[in-house]
């Protein structure tokens, strides 16, 4: 799994294909992160633990996975604050 940020300083996970960005904490903030599709209209959810390993995955994308978005948004990342 991996994790970017984006330009405004949220965190972005990658999973097959598809851009998560972070949503929240569960109530106790030690056990869960809760993460949605970059995709405003696709209620597609993730639920990883603390260090990101996914525990539970809802929902199915109604549109395709991007991976070319997905490298854009890595590539955005590392370049990011270089002159």
């Amino acid at each position: 799994m991996e994790s970017t940020e984006t330009s405004r300083g949220k965190e972005n996970l990658k999973d097959a294909g598809f851009m998560f960005t972070f949503q929240a904490f569960s109530a106790d903030s030690t056990t869960k992160r809760f993460w949605r599709c970059v995709i405003s209209s696709c209620q597609c959810r993730l639920h990883t633990d603390v260090n990101d390993v996914i525990v539970n995955r809802l929902g199915h994308h109604p549109h395709g996975s991007d991976a070319a978005r997905v490298e854009v948004a890595k590539i955005k990342a590392n370049t990011k604050g270089e002159p």
